[in-house]
């Protein structure tokens, strides 16, 4: 399955990154300061039928953000695609003004070294109610750029963790938007 993401770049697809992101801690110095890779993994939020279950090493306890990317090519399908995805602005008790499409996402975070008889264990499992935007950014390539959604922020200590991550229901209006 072809994907494109800000670093790399292939064909289009009716489909939004999975994202990993790594928080940069505050204490870092400047002078050691090195910035982890985002790891992004295809997932099309349209299908109701999407999953994704893949490992990740962690080598760094620190705060870690799982979220959804959605790109668009030219202004015309900026526009469109903020609609889908919605606006940033929210309430005073967190609601967003325009939360956009809403897409539910069932996601489990399990760290298979988690317990002292080499066993799983169960770090995150909940249904996110993903909507409206947390970044906008963009690439080097006028007028492209992307809008990302936050499923959760969570500290996660050095190990090896099992992601999975699936579709609830189809989100039809999301077709055509990588």
């Amino acid at each position: 399955m072809n994907t494109r993401s800000v670093f790399v770049w292939f064909s289009r697809i009716s489909a939004s990154l999975f994202l990993l992101l790594a928080c940069v801690p505050q204490s870092a110095c400047a002078d050691s300061l090195t910035i982890p890779p985002v790891r992004s993994f295809p997932f099309d939020v349209s299908r109701g039928d999407s999953t994704l279950d893949v490992e990740i090493q962690i080598r760094e306890y620190r705060n870690y953000y799982f979220a959804l990317q959605f790109d668009y090519a030219g202004r015309d399908d900026e526009y469109r695609v903020e609609k889908l995805v919605g606006g940033g602005s929210t309430y005073p008790d967190g609601k967003y003004e325009k939360p956009g499409i809403i897409a539910p996402i069932r996601l489990k975070i399990v760290r298979m070294d988690g317990d002292s008889s080499g066993g799983s264990k169960v770090i995150y499992e909940d249904i996110v109610e993903s909507q409206g935007h947390y970044v906008h950014g963009f690439t080097e390539i006028k007028f492209n750029g992307h809008y990302r959604r936050m499923l959760v922020g969570i500290a996660l200590k050095p190990g090896l963790y099992r992601v999975h991550m699936n579709a609830i229901r189809d989100s039809t209006e999301f077709v055509g938007t990588p």
